[in-house]
């Protein structure tokens, strides 16, 4: 017994006398890098971004880098044949090729040349229309309760085709509108929610929150981005086996449209049916799992494997990918009255 107690007494005095002794680390940081972005779709002129890589956290002697490279030449490709250069825009770091339009099927290719950088160079193939057979739509109201306030609803079953033999990425974009009586050009957008079924196929992530999506269009209001959204999802048709398939969810939240005398509008739910490339398909998927890993008690704190942003630009960074939408919009009644479809034209 004595001889565990002068061992705990020799540990307790090698801790009292131990130094703390800083150690300065030198640690390479990568250089800088070319980042190309372009979002393309068929019927539509081919437009990309070019910009550097600038660290979050800089403390340089330098200024801050310039965040737009100069003078860049971007040769697109169509099916493995030059179609042309991109000429550079008004804004930093635009471009844009114009007078072609790609179709359903073209496969392009964006080469860049940028001074100071590697090239760059990174290939998306359009895919087609989606094509939304039917939409059935129900609208009812879920009363309230002591904990909850109740709001108006709409099942939806949505069925589209399914092309078949190849592999099909898609996103599911839901949102409301308003337009009011005396200014019909101006639209406000809102997020709508979605309550899940157990046939839907999105990710398994899902209902992991997801940072509202102003980038894509869902909002007029810049404000909203940085707000949580359960209105915008990802998936692809591994698990269908037949030639179409019909998606059913919940809209929750939905504002209904008002026929009063002092502010009248109209109510209109807009629901996008994207087919993706699979780099973009890829990209949200990781900005997912990042979001997901940061609500984790562990992910939060770095004890998990650092998920990286998906990227198809080869020897830097970005996203080249395309994308083309069915939309479906039906006009959400005064409270009490049948659904109708909205037409958008």
């Amino acid at each position: 017994m004595n001889r565990f107690i002068k061992a705990g007494w020799i540990l307790i005095g090698c801790f009292t006398l131990s130094c703390e002794r800083n150690i300065e680390l030198s640690v390479d940081l990568p250089g800088a890098s070319a980042v190309l972005n372009a979002s393309l779709s068929a019927d539509s002129l081919i437009t990309a971004t070019v910009s550097r890589t600038v660290r979050a956290y800089y403390n340089g002697p330098e200024p801050l880098p310039v965040y737009f490279p100069g003078e860049a030449s971007i040769e697109v490709f169509v099916n493995d044949s030059k179609q042309g250069v991109m000429e550079k825009g008004e804004k930093n770091g635009q471009y844009r090729l114009p007078g072609y339009y790609p179709s359903a099927g073209d496969k392009i290719r964006l080469e860049v040349q940028t001074a100071g950088f590697a090239p760059l160079s990174a290939e998306v193939c359009i895919p087609s229309r989606p094509e939304i057979l039917w939409v059935d739509t129900q609208m009812y109201k879920k009363e309230a309760s002591a904990s909850f306030p109740g709001d108006n609803r709409i099942d939806v079953a949505l069925r589209f085709k399914e092309p078949a033999n190849e592999t099909n990425y898609y996103m599911l974009a839901l949102s409301e509108y308003f337009i009011e009586e005396k200014d019909t050009l101006t639209k406000t957008y809102l997020p709508v929610s979605v309550i899940h079924n157990e046939e839907l196929l999105f990710e398994e992530l899902s209902p992991a929150r997801f940072p509202y999506l102003y980038a894509h269009g869902h909002s007029s209001n810049p404000s909203y981005y940085g707000y949580y959204d359960t209105s915008f999802f990802i998936f692809n048709d591994k698990a269908i086996h037949s030639d179409a398939y019909t998606l059913k969810f919940t809209l929750k939240n939905v504002f209904s449209s008002n026929d009063s005398d002092s502010s009248p509008f109209t109510a209109i739910c807009r629901i996008c049916l994207y087919a993706v490339s699979e780099s973009c398909y890829l990209y949200y998927r990781s900005k997912l799992l990042q979001w997901k890993q940061a609500e984790d008690l562990f992910g939060s704190v770095g004890l998990r494997e650092p998920v990286p942003t998906y990227t198809n630009v080869r020897n830097g960074y970005g996203l080249l990918s395309a994308r083309q939408a069915a939309v479906y919009e039906l006009k959400v009644p005064v409270a009490g009255m049948p659904l109708s479809v909205y037409d958008a034209d």
